[in-house]
């Protein structure tokens, strides 16, 4: 489809500035830095517009918010490490205005929703050219000679999604003649000045404190387990519509007052427990930070992540959606922060864990108002167990390559409420779940929140709720709070140590047990230099992880595996290495 005309957006005499990107704006650069596949973050939407919205008061209406929000007007550069957004104060933005016309009869809406929908894919194809390119592109679909549809296309390194709803209802307000909206006062320009002072200074420093406590006292990674040959696409996206779910979640609020959030989330935390075989699930969650009343109504990207650590050992279903909502609160809370400040975190408890820490899965908060059938009332909604399997019955699942991937984690989830069902969105990493074991975990939620519904369950009955295969781990060893390929990480250790007289053996520990790296050695090495190449070679290998004790001997046993011929060896010298 071709446009028929071009309308062009003038902008004269804004406010131009150049500051420093966001912790939002750069929160996005670093999800997609991690990305391998080339996706990007753009997403298009489509709108309605109110009758007699002539194409005059829409262009007058575009140059409006054009004006006045300066995240559609941002470009960003890169000088000397620091990425700065540079906000245009002139400038024009082209919009393409597509004609329907029919050869007998009129074009229906439904045709010119149709057509919206396939343009809106089409123009959110290409990623944005972020240093040169405004983050927006808008089209117009006209019917029958009147514009009906508004097609917006919009950077998420730029703009979130609350923001784009910002814009989107001053541009109709204002071409419906409903008169303009109070002026923008908080905008990233001064969410930059804000989170440069002081006072964001402290307020990124004890979100800090938050992710050190949680990095410090979960597990490196919730996926050491052996990988298997990447499906293709390497990241897969299964949607399950399930009307059985939003019941069930009504159940749970009708008995237990818990929010459909927790609940979720503490579902997920107990299938990952029992594939993972971890008690302790840790994982991050999309933020959306719009704390105080200036960042409400802001325009810009101010989502970031937070750090979310359930401890699920010995509770029931109940305790567990309790401990979610707690955790998750906190998550929320210390979420808003300066991804640096994580970065150096993470460094540090790489180094005193001596593995890789990837906090590869990721929860999406609910979000609301998707339109759909009429939502029932939840005190009038039948939430019996009977009720809930006859709804399972018709739940759907259908693939679409790609999905959340663009994150690049190990497992994220998305839950969406769409009138009365539920949308579980799960994007995963085919090396650490098959298709059939994505299916298998949705499944499993499913399965366990109409379980749960209408009784608690006791933590010896949750594994039979859900029907979750664990992970296998053949010849892999339980050491700490994780489970490491023994011979592979001897193989690292040899590498790093640069000679075959080498190994790393468990030896009993008071917390269990515990890696020693042996080397053997005519002199006294740096420790703590191999402790840190050791790090440096890890890569992100979650097969794998530093010796918590190295031990330097006079001479090697004959066998690697032989714990008592090198722990009878005289020691020369012997240290954590942190």
């Amino acid at each position: 489809m071709e446009p028929t005309r071009t309308l062009v957006i003038e902008v004269s005499g804004a406010r131009s500035a150049r500051t420093p990107a966001t912790w939002g704006q750069r929160t996005i650069v670093k999800w997609l830095s991690i990305v391998t596949d080339g996706a990007h973050f753009t997403q298009g939407m489509v709108f309605g517009l109110a009758p007699g919205c002539g194409l005059t008061a829409l262009r007058d209406a575009m140059a409006h918010v054009l004006n006045r929000y300066d995240a559609l007007r941002t470009l960003f550069q890169t000088s000397e490490g620091t990425l700065w957004q540079v906000i245009e104060g002139d400038g024009e933005l082209r919009v393409p205005v597509y004609s329907m016309s029919a050869q007998a009869g009129a074009v229906t809406l439904d045709d010119a929703w149709s057509a919206a929908r396939v343009l809106s894919s089409e123009l959110s194809a290409e990623p944005f050219a972020n240093e040169k390119e405004w983050p927006v592109r808008m089209a117009v679909v006209e019917a029958n000679g009147d514009p009906v549809i508004l097609i917006f296309v919009s950077d998420r390194m730029t703009i979130d999604g609350h923001g784009v709803e910002v814009i989107i209802g001053d541009l109709l307000s204002t071409c419906a003649g409903e008169g303009h909206r109070p002026p923008p006062h908080w905008q990233p320009a001064e969410e930059a000045e804000f989170e440069q002072s002081p006072q964001g200074a402290a307020v990124s420093a004890r979100a800090g404190q938050h992710w050190r406590e949680v990095l410090t006292t979960a597990p490196a990674t919730l996926f050491d387990f052996p990988q298997a040959p990447a499906e293709q696409p390497r990241f897969f996206f299964y949607e399950m519509e399930s009307a059985a779910i939003k019941r069930a979640l009504i159940g749970l609020k009708n008995r237990k007052r818990f929010g459909g959030s927790s609940v979720v989330l503490a579902a997920m935390a107990v299938v990952l427990s029992q594939y993972t075989g971890h008690d302790r699930i840790s994982l991050r969650l999309v933020a959306g930070n719009r704390v105080g009343r200036d960042r409400k109504t802001m325009a810009g990207a101010l989502v970031t992540e937070g750090a979310v650590l359930i401890d699920l050992a010995g509770l029931s279903f109940d305790e567990i959606a309790m401990s979610a909502f707690k955790a998750s609160g906190r998550g929320n809370q210390f979420a808003f922060c300066d991804p640096d400040v994580v970065a150096s975190v993470f460094d540090e408890q790489t180094l005193a864990k001596g593995a890789y820490l990837d906090l590869g899965a990721c929860f999406s908060d609910i979000q609301g108002g998707f339109p759909g059938a009429p939502v029932a009332d939840d005190a009038e909604a039948d939430t019996d167990e009977p009720t809930l399997r006859r709804l399972a019955l018709a739940t759907t699942v259908k693939d679409s390559p790609g999905g959340s991937g663009v994150h690049g984690f190990r497992f994220f989830l998305s839950a969406v409420e769409a009138g009365n069902v539920m949308l579980l969105r799960l994007s995963a990493d085919t090396t650490y779940f098959s298709r059939d074991r994505m299916r298998m975990m949705l499944d499993g939620i499913e399965r366990l929140l109409i379980a749960v519904a209408n009784a608690e369950l006791g933590p010896a009955e949750l594994a039979g709720a859900t029907g979750i295969r664990p992970a296998p781990r053949d010849g892999w060893v339980r050491v700490g709070q994780g489970w490491v390929d023994l011979e592979a990480t001897r193989a690292l250790w040899a590498q790093v140590a640069g000679t075959d007289q080498a190994t790393v053996l468990v030896e009993p520990s008071a917390d269990g047990a515990r890696l020693v790296g042996y080397l053997a050695a005519d002199d006294e090495p740096d420790l703590r230099g191999l402790h840190l190449a050791f790090v440096a070679a890890l890569a992100k290998r979650s097969d794998v992880r530093a010796p918590d004790w190295y031990r330097l001997t006079a001479g090697a046993a004959d066998a690697a595996q032989d714990l008592a011929a090198w722990s009878s060896l005289p020691v020369l010298a012997q240290a954590s290495g942190r």
